[in-house]
């Protein structure tokens, strides 16, 4: 598969930071209210049984609402 440089508009300097930040709040809110990150749980836990590791490193996933 190829791969594709792709960027976030809302992530250039040049965008409007009012509009950054309510897309941002947009997001956030929408994957509380339908818990979106809630299925992985049981994944993450399955995997950190069968590696015996205690933590994990998230790189580049996204921002956190903020």
């Amino acid at each position: 598969m190829q791969r594709f440089q792709l960027f976030e508009i809302e992530d250039q300097a040049w965008f409007p930071k009012q509009l950054h930040n309510y897309m941002t709040d947009f997001l956030r809110t929408v994957a509380e209210q339908f818990n979106l990150f809630e299925p992985v749980v049981p994944v993450l836990r399955d995997i950190l049984a069968e590696t015996g590791k205690k933590r994990i490193v998230d790189l580049a996933s996204g921002g956190d609402g903020q």
